[in-house]
């Protein structure tokens, strides 16, 4: 089975599930596409934009984090660290070949996926819609991991409007991929519960590394031909994107932070 991966490089979440990924699936993965997480903003865009959403304080502890991330990234080619903060290194140290296509639906890059004769494609915090000439490369399907229970919480930032909206419950989906968002029929899923003091932080914590775990068994479900795959409906669905400024001081006004 030819595995082939479409991913971002994030320091804080991604490792947890990719590294699971790849431990169990690495002699299948032919590949991987990292793509910029941010491709219409410029950095002072991107900056003000999480200071707005974050709030001062998450926003200063995420900027810590994330240069100290950075260094310990660097840290690790030089002498041995346990834990990763890369994705980028986990696919280097496991000899896998790394592509950064400017555009990943760009026909030059579908061409490579074609040669590669991929069998499988796994989306991991894909940043873009993945179009249909990409879609059709893969033999035996193409499936995302995401951050709820299907088809409630389709779109972005889920965590978000999981806190905003209080909900005591949630979990983690794998599903087809199809030509809209979120919406291809479920391979599988499990619950997670959401306690009362949880941040986007913490739940990304929980539910990062359960989607690595899903992952490999949707991929071995998907090898020996016995996924039952049930109905992701659109009318049980809700549909979620970048939150505006009411939401955001909804979100603090309720006492919910990011960090």
């Amino acid at each position: 089975m030819k595995i082939f991966i479409i991913t971002q490089d994030e320091p804080f979440y991604l490792p947890l599930s990719i590294e699971k990924v790849v431990r169990s699936l690495a002699t299948e993965i032919v590949g991987v596409a990292i793509l910029p997480r941010y491709t219409r903003k410029s950095s002072f865009q991107v900056m003000s934009g999480l200071f707005e959403l974050y709030g001062l304080r998450s926003f200063v502890i995420q900027v810590f984090d994330f240069m100290k991330a950075k260094l310990l990234n660097k840290i690790s080619y030089i002498f041995p660290i346990r834990k990763y903060y890369s994705v980028a290194k986990i696919f280097k140290d496991n000899k896998i070949p790394i592509h950064y296509p400017a555009n990943v639906n760009d026909q030059q890059f579908v061409n490579k996926l074609k040669d590669l004769e991929i069998d499988i494609v796994i989306s991991i915090a894909c940043p873009v819609i993945l179009k249909i000439p990409l879609l059709s490369q893969a033999k035996h399907g193409n499936i995302n991991v995401h951050g709820s229970m299907l088809p409630r919480y389709r779109g972005k930032n889920i965590a978000f409007w999981l806190l905003l909206n209080q909900e005591t419950k949630t979990g983690v989906t794998v599903h087809y991929i199809d030509d809209k968002i979120d919406s291809g029929k479920i391979i599988n899923q499990q619950e997670v519960s959401i306690s009362s003091n949880e941040t986007v932080d913490s739940l990304y914590k929980k539910t990062v590394p359960l989607g690595g775990d899903l992952l490999i068994k949707a991929v071995n479900l998907i090898k020996q031909n016995q996924v039952e795959p049930k109905a992701n409906d659109p009318i049980d669905g809700t549909n979620f994107s970048d939150p505006g400024k009411e939401e955001i001081k909804k979100f603090r006004s309720l006492g919910k932070s990011f960090r």
